[in-house]
């Protein structure tokens, strides 16, 4: 998923060879390592560390131009710096739309005029409708380069229509034997409150994409992509 996105991201954008993006949520340089190698300049901010450590070995060793901050999305300084910002796989999720305006407002002085955001948020799909809470069951896995199994892993999410959320919950049993849980709360939006919210924040909605970049968003999608621009 991560190359035809980073493909739609470079041939759509309309940026210049030598334009600085924003990767918010970098994690180990899976989106700015692809886009640096298409001679952009990439920030990358994080707030773990060891992502960050491994992200700027990999980009020095590639000669990159890449550079990693260990950095809040909450603690943002920048004032137009950047042609694009992205916001992919970061927290937002997790945020209420109380909570979204205060970083809005940090990106949109983050990026010089008439630039681009790309931004996944989550949003309700449109069988989210039911009155009770619903149920879905995964189970993947996970094999080393080997082929041996090295991680199994089942996974629960559970929607809740009357507070707009879903909650995840994941149990990994590793080669060892030893299980470990983690569980994630969602927030979920209709995308109107979520463009609604972009354009309070001076950022102009260009298109809703699902999952993939450049395909229209279905109905029944469970993540979409939204494409804006500070006018």
């Amino acid at each position: 998923m991560i190359e035809p996105r980073v493909d739609w991201l470079a041939e759509n954008l309309g940026l210049p060879s030598d334009a600085a993006i924003l990767d918010i949520g970098c994690g180990p340089g899976l989106y700015s390592h692809r886009l640096a190698t298409r001679r952009f300049r990439v920030t990358g901010i994080d707030i773990a560390q060891p992502f960050l450590d491994y992200a700027q070995v990999e980009a020095d060793r590639q000669g990159l131009a890449c550079v990693y901050r260990n950095l809040s999305l909450f603690d943002l300084a920048f004032e137009a710096e950047f042609e694009a910002v992205l916001l992919i796989n970061a927290v937002t999720d997790r945020l209420s739309l109380a909570e979204l305006p205060s970083v809005l407002a940090k990106i949109w002085v983050s990026l010089k005029l008439a630039v681009t955001l790309s931004v996944n948020l989550p949003f309700k799909p449109a069988n989210f409708s039911a009155a009770e809470p619903t149920v879905t069951e995964s189970l993947h896995f996970l094999a080393t380069p080997h082929g041996a199994t090295s991680l199994t892993l089942a996974g629960t999410g559970t929607y809740f229509p009357a507070i707009s959320e879903r909650v995840t919950h994941h149990l990994i049993l590793s080669a060892d034997g030893q299980p470990r849980e983690y569980w994630s709360r969602f927030a979920l939006h209709p995308v109107p409150e979520l463009t609604d919210l972009l354009a309070r924040c001076g950022l102009q909605t260009l298109q809703v994409f699902g999952p993939t970049l450049g395909q229209l968003r279905r109905p029944t999608d469970e993540t979409c992509f939204i494409w804006a621009q500070r006018p």
